[in-house]
């Protein structure tokens, strides 16, 4: 399999810096279409696999940069990005969690659970526990759980290291 590079983008980098930021219309309500990102718009914008594709996403995420458009995606879109840049693309472990960490730093998207997958990417420090079972362990933080059950031993082991919770 061929090395695939995460793509910066300078030139889209360059338009970003350039477009100013949209002014407040407080007394208006001006609808706007919301499109719905999905996996394969993310992986084409973050990789260097197709210029065509490339092009398309850079135009959308420009328009939604000048309020244009309205962009939205899910935090499985999120995992599934994750999992075909590891798996798939074989991408490295630091190089992901960058990307990742990129991907939720796109400020004119809005993605669900934003602030729990960014808690996520910082207990996701070395692969000693996946992305997922940190996700896991952020959500339960979240929802004050107290107790686990689970037969994952990674996981259970990082719940007693990372919290007071009980397990099954």
């Amino acid at each position: 399999m061929t090395y695939i590079k995460i793509q910066k983008n300078p030139a889209f980098m360059t338009e970003i810096k350039q477009i100013p930021k949209a002014k407040q219309n407080t007394t208006a309500f001006k609808p706007c279409v919301v499109y719905f990102v999905d996996t394969n718009y993310f992986l084409s914008y973050f990789l260097d696999r197709n210029s065509d594709q490339q092009l398309i996403v850079n135009k959308l995420f420009k328009q939604a940069l000048q309020d244009k458009v309205c962009l939205y995606s899910s935090s499985l879109v999120f995992f599934e990005v994750y999992w075909t840049a590891k798996s798939f693309y074989q991408i490295p472990h630091q190089t992901l969690k960058t990307m990742m960490t990129q991907l939720l730093h796109l400020n004119f998207i809005t993605i669900d659970n934003k602030g729990l997958l960014l808690e996520s990417l910082n207990l996701f420090t070395n692969g000693s526990i996946s992305l997922e079972d940190c996700y896991h362990l952020v959500c339960a933080k979240s929802y004050q759980v107290n107790s686990i059950a689970t037969f994952d031993k990674k996981l259970k082991s990082s719940f007693k290291k990372l919290s007071t919770l009980q397990t099954l």
